[in-house]
């Protein structure tokens, strides 16, 4: 694991415009991104703006907590909205099937899969949300290479 950048988010917007800003310089199709933060961290604007920069309106996606997934499309990205939030083994994480989803054009973004976190496949990269007051977020990346 190394850490990569800090970013300080100073609203839902800026939120949305960092994420808008990672997938134009950083997230690359095939790549799985874990978001990690408390409950209204801001995990979901996070996801608007990755998807506002795919190409897809971000009114279109909503917090999957329910669902487990949701599939966004584009004719050139497909973009998996997971949350394992309500799940509580490795195993039930695994039977939803996501993983075959791991290649290009595809971007595959969990929310609160640092539950199981050891059980994912790598690389993957993890965002840490973490509210600093009820406006500014801290948002960090980290890389989790491949295994050897």
């Amino acid at each position: 694991m190394k850490s990569l950048i800090t970013f300080r988010s100073l609203s839902e917007d800026d939120t949305r415009r960092i994420a808008g800003e990672l997938f134009e310089q950083l997230f690359h199709p095939g790549d799985l991104i874990i978001l990690s933060g408390p409950l209204g961290a801001g995990k979901t604007y996070f996801v608007k703006g990755l998807a506002q920069a795919m190409g897809i309106p971000p009114k279109q996606v909503v917090s999957p907590t329910f669902a487990l997934m949701r599939e966004y499309f584009t004719p050139s990205w497909h973009l998996y909205h997971l949350d394992f939030y309500r799940l509580h083994t490795p195993e039930e994480a695994m039977d939803l099937c996501w993983e075959e989803a791991l290649s290009p054009p595809a971007l595959i973004v969990i929310e609160w899969g640092e539950k199981f976190l050891k059980h994912l496949p790598r690389p993957f990269y993890l965002v840490h949300l973490t509210p600093i007051d009820e406006t500014l977020r801290q948002i960090e990346v980290e890389f989790y290479e491949k295994e050897e």
